[in-house]
């Protein structure tokens, strides 16, 4: 602990080494993490070194939940560090949140005292672990602690919605009786629901209140009474969080939409690329196929244009609107189990349409443009990695990666056999999807056909999945009306006619954006292992000053 404290990282780490144990406490209580980050004129690097050796040192002993929370866990250094990447990411995280500003040094750990830590009693009522008010003045309290409330970056004030709701539910439940709690809830619930409604394009807002609405569930289920007493209240504030989630993550689509076809489609750097000539092709069939990407059936297809003083659009530019929408969600201590599935969703949103963008325009069907599409996309994994996210993140670019490795190499592939042993590597592409890109494969002058028993065997192995998913739909159905219906979607499949995401996913060449994963409200122990040693500082309280502001 002396050495933890001290910032002596060279002497924890031969502790470590020789078996000194990690979980020992103090006569207080506290671990040697509660000791790490109490000098602001540490630089906080070597604390967060120190805490990299004790979580090494647990070793299997961590598990995936604690690594997960540890990889959302913000840093000074990281939030300073992103903020300087590009103006464009300064105006998206700064200003442009309705006139919020983020104080950085607010992020700074503060000095806890000895006789600071404050034991909440969940099991019953405490005088100073309620707040008491009268029915009359419940609508102007609502006011302020939900209409009128401005997102908080500051310790003091971020969670004063959840701690004052719960305080005020305590007194409700165990003094003032049902009915009150009833009306205080009723109206609370409607009012959160109303204030979402009204700003679901405010990202700062609503990640303000999804961190608050979390809180609110998880008190309303560590309290022994409440848990029972608020059942429907505690539904109502689930459905709360799926909706601001949901408005959360679309909004952060929307920007990336704007940016992806320069950013990451027509963004140019390899050497000479703009000077590739290709054969020439007569209009009609393939540009009939690849006049519209498929996107467009779920979302608007926006062109991001730069102002004149801004950087222009790159790969750099996906990464910062990923970088001020993390930056968010930490500033307000959203949980990271719900960063994670934020996150989740927005890179399978943007793996997607890329996806769609290749196999819907031409003129990505060639070699040339794939290498450099692929080298763009790196740029995104070097954000994962250099944030230090969870490699699964990674998983959703496969197919994306799969399918330009394909288009670097069809062409050159010799016989038949080499196809094979190719689609053995590319297990996320259908035969459908290679089929496809084969077809619409866009050759350079000089460039090598591609062998005409590759396009036969894969029109012949596309020919046998449509039967065979015929046949399945006719035993299931015999009858003329069936029948009739099974002809024409063989027709539709084979002529991609069929709208995207209607057919069998093996006939599908497309990816749906809009398709939602799987989306869960942390749960009672995950909040507590998201708090870990700062478990203490959300327990339901109000700050001097803002109670002074009510009366």
């Amino acid at each position: 602990m002396w050495a933890s404290s001290n910032h002596h990282s060279t002497i924890v780490e031969l502790l470590v080494e020789h078996g000194a144990s990690t979980d020992c406490k103090s006569s207080k209580g506290r671990t040697v993490l509660d000791f790490l980050n109490r000098d602001k004129t540490i630089d906080p690097s070597h604390s967060q070194k120190i805490m990299e050796l004790l979580a090494d040192s647990q070793g299997g002993s961590e598990n995936e939940e604690a690594r997960e929370n540890r990889y959302y866990a913000p840093s000074i250094n990281d939030l300073e560090s992103a903020l300087a990447e590009s103006d464009i990411l300064y105006k998206m995280a700064m200003d442009n949140v309705n006139g919020n500003e983020i104080d950085l040094a607010e992020f700074q750990p503060k000095d806890v005292e000895e006789g600071e830590e404050m034991e909440f009693d969940w099991n019953s009522l405490q005088l100073d672990q309620m707040f008491v008010f009268s029915e009359k003045n419940l609508d102007s309290i609502l006011e302020s602690v939900i209409s009128h409330m401005k997102p908080h970056y500051s310790k003091t004030r971020k969670f004063i919605p959840a701690s004052w709701i719960f305080l005020a539910a305590r007194y409700s439940h165990y003094l003032a009786g049902l009915d009150m709690l009833s009306e205080l809830m009723t109206k609370a619930m409607s009012r959160i629901a109303a204030i979402i409604q009204v700003n679901k394009d405010d990202m700062s807002l609503l990640g303000f209140w999804l961190a608050n609405c979390n809180l609110l569930l998880y008190y309303f289920k560590r309290d022994s009474e409440l848990v029972a007493s608020t059942v429907q209240q505690q539904f109502e504030l689930s459905e709360i969080i799926h909706e601001i989630y949901q408005h959360f993550v679309a909004n952060a689509e929307k920007r990336l939409l704007e940016v992806i076809d320069d950013a990451m489609m027509n963004y140019l750097t390899l050497p000479g690329i703009d000077q590739v000539q290709f054969i020439k092709e007569r209009m009609g069939f393939f540009s009939s196929l690849t006049r519209k990407s498929p996107s467009s059936h779920s979302k608007a297809n926006h062109t991001y244009r730069p102002q004149l003083n801004q950087k222009p659009v790159s790969p750099k530019t996906v990464n910062c609107i990923l970088s001020s929408t993390l930056i968010v969600l930490q500033s307000y201590e959203v949980h990271p189990a719900t960063i994670h599935y934020i996150l989740n969703q927005l890179f399978y949103f943007l793996s997607a349409e890329i996806f769609n963008r290749i196999l819907g325009n031409k003129e990505y069907c060639n070699r040339t443009k794939a290498m450099q599409i692929r080298m763009n996309l790196s740029v995104i994994e070097d954000w994962i990695h250099s944030n230090r996210l969870p490699s699964v993140l990674l998983f959703h670019f496969r197919a994306v990666i799969q399918a330009l490795q394909y288009l670097q190499c069809v062409s050159s592939l010799p016989d038949l056999g080499s196809l094979v042993e190719t689609a053995k590597e590319l297990d996320q592409l259908t035969s459908t999807q290679m089929k496809h890109l084969a077809q619409h494969y866009r050759y350079e002058v000089d460039e090598n056909q591609i062998q005409e028993e590759i396009l036969q065997y894969l029109d012949k192995v596309v020919q046998d999945t449509v039967n065979r998913h015929a046949e399945t739909l006719s035993s299931m159905k015999v009858n003329g009306e069936h029948m009739a219906n099974v002809v024409e979607l063989k027709a539709d499949i084979l002529n991609h006619e069929r709208a995207p995401y209607e057919t069998e996913p093996e006939l599908d060449i497309w990816k749906n954006p809009d398709h939602m994963l799987p989306f869960a409200i942390p749960t009672t122990s995950e909040m507590l292992t998201g708090f870990g040693r700062s478990s203490r500082e959300y327990v339901p309280q109000l700050p001097e000053e803002f109670i002074m502001e009510l009366d």
